[in-house]
């Protein structure tokens, strides 16, 4: 089946990239929405650190959180996205990818300010669930408008984008929160939502929606603007409805996912995602100051959490380079490897730090970082004796001289897990159906991705306490390792072929 490029009549290479960049630039236009859905997944990291040094909220009240609300300051966001999950398939029919993404994203910016002027944490948790909302719908309708719109050689640049905007989201917040408060921080999260509502207002609508529904001239419209005066226009309208034949016009509704093909496609996505978040992805993601933190890094939390997203926006971006050229089965199996490697390490780490004699600090020399972490007095009995001051070394003290390894090991992991499986399952999720279901089949991996995410993140102080700091990060590697033999057994290989 030809694809544009070999549609392309005497196409220069100037036209050719002007076609590729005009392409990539109305990409990064929904990709925005997923930068606020970063930005909405890495909040509770400023939240919990700012509470821990001053729990007055921007009214004047006092907010306490015990662990199980501190968990579900991250948990919550993905039980809010189940309902905006499942509306999604639906609207996105009826409405379009374009409106979809504006609706969608009213919610959130309705959530953020909740969250902003919060008085209590029932304000915070309903706030929290319409952000959720947003991130389900506009999940599904930036990741299904971004696979329907580049030609396919450049397709898997441009399907990494929501999850590089994404990332920028989380360092964008991780960063400002050095200066400014939770709630602040809140209020300038609003704005970028604001700007991608605009944003999308001057997007064109999705070509096979277009051609879905029957509006060939407009479709016609939309293709030669992105492809250029070089490309067969008709050639790829043929293509189009031929993918989709049998349905074009048609309504599908949710029977049409139960056929066995399409069935299979989204156990295997569904188990990409099962295996995405029990590798610790999310845990890691939200939770990264209290981990690091936890496990005694040297270097100051705040500081190590953007040095850590800094790094995952760097692994997104290489992934941008890499999804086209290696594809999507072995970018998936090569990160799990490695990050399997990457965890054994951390949990061992932890394990010998929590099994070492406690050490001893002058009181004086305390770091920083021991606020919040339960010491021991020892005071002194004989003359010319100092006051002593103990901490348990798992409890945020790390092996003298190895304070490094925790640090390491979490920016290895982030790095080489947005190669592969921070990105691959949604991408799959849109480009392994054709255009008629494609929403809905989208909508329903990633309404099993939310509650796979939200049972990882509320169950995480509870498997830290059953299985022990080492025996959760061992779990998390021996996951990792399991999901790279699934995974290059199960994966289909979509690389540089045409979606419908």
């Amino acid at each position: 089946m030809p694809l544009p490029d070999e549609n392309a009549i005497n196409e220069s290479t100037l036209r050719r990239r002007i076609r590729y960049c005009k392409q990539v630039v109305l990409a990064m236009g929904a990709s925005l929405g997923m930068a606020t859905m970063g930005m909405t997944v890495t909040w509770p990291n400023a939240l919990l650190r700012d509470l821990r040094v001053d729990n007055t909220t921007l009214v004047g009240t006092q907010l306490h959180l015990a662990d199980w609300q501190k968990d579900l300051m991250g948990s919550v966001v993905f039980v809010g996205s189940l309902p905006g999950l499942l509306v999604a398939g639906w609207v996105l029919g009826r409405l379009g990818r374009r409106r979809s993404m504006a609706l969608g994203a009213a919610p959130g910016l309705l959530g953020w300010v909740l969250v902003a002027l919060a008085a209590n944490v029932s304000m915070l948790t309903v706030g929290r669930m319409l952000q959720g909302f947003t991130l389900g719908m506009v999940s599904v309708a930036a990741t299904t408008y971004i696979t329907e719109l580049p030609d396919a050689s450049i397709r898997g640049f441009a399907c990494v984008l929501p999850t590089l905007f994404s990332e920028a989201g989380n360092l964008f917040v991780a960063s400002l929160s050095l200066v400014l408060p939770w709630h602040h921080l809140a209020f300038v999260c609003a704005s970028v939502t604001v700007l991608f509502i605009a944003i999308t207002f001057l997007l064109p609508e999705s070509p096979s929606y277009l051609v879905v529904c029957k509006e060939e001239s407009r479709a016609r419209k939309v293709l030669a603007m992105l492809r250029g005066p070089d490309v067969d226009v008709e050639e790829e309208l043929r293509i189009l409805k031929k993918q989709n034949e049998g349905l074009v016009g048609d309504n599908p509704d949710w029977r049409s996912l139960l056929k066995g093909v399409v069935v299979r496609r989204v156990l295997v996505v569904v188990a990409l995602f099962l295996i995405q978040s029990f590798s610790g992805l999310m845990v890691f993601v939200s939770n990264a100051s209290r981990i690091l933190r936890s496990v005694g890094s040297a270097m100051d939390e705040r500081l190590s959490t953007i040095v850590v997203f800094g790094v995952e926006l760097l692994g997104c971006a290489c992934s941008c380079c890499l999804q086209d050229r290696i594809g999507r089965r072995r970018s998936v199996v090569l990160s799990l490897v490695v990050m399997a490697a990457a965890l054994v390490a951390m949990g061992t780490y932890a394990f010998l730090a929590g099994s070492a004699a406690p050490a001893v600090l002058e009181v004086a020399d305390l770091p920083d970082q021991s606020l919040n972490i339960t010491f021991y007095l020892h005071v002194p009995r004989d003359e010319g004796e100092q006051l002593r001051v103990g901490a348990e070394p798992s409890m945020g003290v790390g092996l003298a001289g190895w304070e490094w390894v925790p640090l390491t090991c979490l920016v290895i992991y982030m790095f080489i897990m947005c190669l592969g499986i921070r990105t691959v399952p949604y991408i799959l999720a849109s480009e392994y159906f054709p255009t008629t279901i494609r929403p809905q089949a989208t909508s329903v991996c990633m309404t099993f991705a939310s509650l796979i995410i939200f049972v990882a993140l509320q169950t995480y102080s509870l498997l830290l306490e059953a299985l022990t700091q080492a025996g959760l990060y061992w779990t998390y590697g021996a996951v990792a390792a399991g999901g790279a033999l699934f995974s290059l057994v199960f994966i289909t290989e979509t690389s540089g072929k045409t979606v419908g």
